[in-house]
């Protein structure tokens, strides 16, 4: 069969196949929500994006794609064995969308096998690999100096939080060729501020660092935004603010996963101190 636009009847295998990858799909699973809190998926409105839907014996295959140019493909193994079939009839699908695509983000696997079939390729890729944590990873030591607090985010937190989420853009996200926007930036922080969480240190009185959650799926919450002041690093803050959003987390059943860039070994250091484990590897491809 062909790929064809999702219908609601859809809905309870795009879930199951969802739930099955969330590890490497939080992001998708989390805007195709409703709400924060919900436990199930909806059609996303046709203001925002589209869901596509492979089917062959079953949903084996998914693409969304939002109208700001985000992508995000989720390609089961049993698709991936279809061949050129199944591709030629997503060329087709992709081929009028030319250069709208901004970026694609999914497992590895999925990322090069879309990107396969598109013109033009992305000029900018990031690696990651996925680390993640349930109740069965044992927990790092919670201790820190008396000095330091760790504090849940609120709205009347956004100027002392904005200049770290800044921090984190300049040194984690920031693309060759694009700068940041203070607005957009600042504009995104208050959303998260209402539907995510987020917590933050301070030391003396000063936050000094923050860890939030970027994407809330149906059973793992995905961790981001993860930043020390460069002056306050080697302390152990980081550990003990991704230990403490990481209780959270599992203090209400779900699983945390995030998705760390592949060099960056003081990063994975703190995470596999938290009981984070090491699990499949992750692309963002910038068009």
């Amino acid at each position: 069969m062909s790929w064809r636009p999702a219908i609601v009847s859809d809905l309870p295998h795009v879930e199951d196949l969802i739930r099955q990858n969330e590890l490497t799909a939080a992001s998708l699973s989390s805007r195709l929500k409703g709400r924060t809190d919900s436990r199930h998926l909806e059609l996303p409105k046709r203001t925002t994006g589209e869901l596509l839907v492979h089917e062959s014996k079953g949903i084996d295959a998914l693409l969304y794609l939002e109208r700001n140019g985000f992508s995000f493909p989720l390609f089961t193994p049993e698709y991936l064995r279809t061949g050129s079939s199944a591709d030629l009839s997503l060329r087709a699908v992709l081929k009028p969308l030319g250069r709208q695509l901004f970026s694609c983000m999914g497992s590895r696997k999925d990322v090069e096998h879309f990107i396969s079939l598109l013109d033009p390729k992305p000029y900018h890729r990031v690696e990651y690999a996925v680390m993640s944590r349930g109740r069965k990873q044992p927990h790092a030591p919670l201790a820190y100096n008396g000095d330091l607090r760790i504090e849940t985010a609120v709205p009347a937190d956004l100027p002392r939080l904005l200049p770290l989420q800044l921090g984190y853009e300049r040194e984690e996200v920031l693309i060759p060729g694009k700068t940041i926007n203070e607005a957009y930036t600042r504009r995104q922080l208050i959303e998260s501020i209402q539907s995510q969480r987020i917590i933050y240190a301070t030391y003396r009185g000063h936050i000094v660092a923050k860890a939030q959650t970027n994407a809330i799926g149906l059973q793992v919450e995905q961790l981001g935004g993860i930043f020390t002041l460069p002056e306050y690093r080697g302390r152990g803050i980081g550990t003990a603010l991704v230990e403490s959003i990481s209780r959270m987390i599992i203090a209400d059943g779900r699983v945390v996963c995030l998705f760390v860039k592949t060099d960056n070994r003081a990063a994975k250091r703190v995470y596999e101190k938290c009981g984070f484990l090491m699990g499949p590897a992750f692309t963002i491809a910038y068009f």
